[in-house]
């Protein structure tokens, strides 16, 4: 019997930068691993294009599935990452390069990806010689970071709309629209202040 069970990585693995930013004039960029855990580690690293999304409560999540945004914006299909799998010892570091090709007719604009970079503790052979049933149970962490392409001359615009407030006996919040007025992405974020 086999169990993959996919948790975040807080712990365990370490990635950083949290973003990569890079654009026509400077094609490369690296990012580092580091295993902070006192197990060894395989890693693996793979390519997704998403972003944030928050429902009418404002609970965020995250959004794989826009195929229209993915067309305009995403550029998981020209990075690409060296080395995409290796063994990390406790305590050890790797440091993995990206690249991108962009095609050649791409237009001005910002792209990104969501980087994927999946941890789980090296597998233990399992004594196949004995008879019975052998049970594994693997826990695989994710840490997702992102990785942006800017092209040519980009700009961008929030506009904030329609703020309301949700009250219970535990918190008060308050929730408000965000719209996006030009095409490149917006990374923003709030403080908040309690009034008594």
């Amino acid at each position: 019997m086999f169990a993959l069970i996919l948790v975040n990585a807080e712990a365990q693995v370490a990635v950083s930068p949290a973003a990569l930013f890079m654009n026509s004039n400077n094609r490369f960029g690296t990012f580092i691993v580091e295993n902070k855990g006192g197990e060894t580690q395989e890693v693996s690293i793979k390519f997704r294009f998403g972003y944030p999304i928050s429902d009418s409560l404002g609970n965020m999540s995250m959004q794989y599935n826009d195929t229209i945004a993915e067309v305009q914006h995403s550029l998981a299909e020209w990075v690409k990452g060296f080395p995409r799998k290796f063994i990390l010892m406790p305590g050890a570091r790797q440091i993995i390069r990206l690249t991108t090709q962009p095609p050649p007719n791409l237009s001005d604009g910002m792209y990104w990806s969501r980087i994927i970079t999946s941890a789980q503790p090296q597998a233990n052979r399992v004594d196949t010689v004995r008879p019975g049933i052998t049970t594994q149970i693997n826990v695989v962490f994710e840490q997702i970071t992102t990785v942006l392409y800017a092209k040519g001359a980009i700009n961008t615009g929030l506009e904030i709309a329609d703020p309301y407030i949700l009250e219970d006996s535990a918190s008060v919040r308050l929730v408000w629209k965000t719209i996006k007025k030009r095409k490149c992405p917006v990374f923003r974020n709030c403080s908040r202040k309690t009034v008594r």
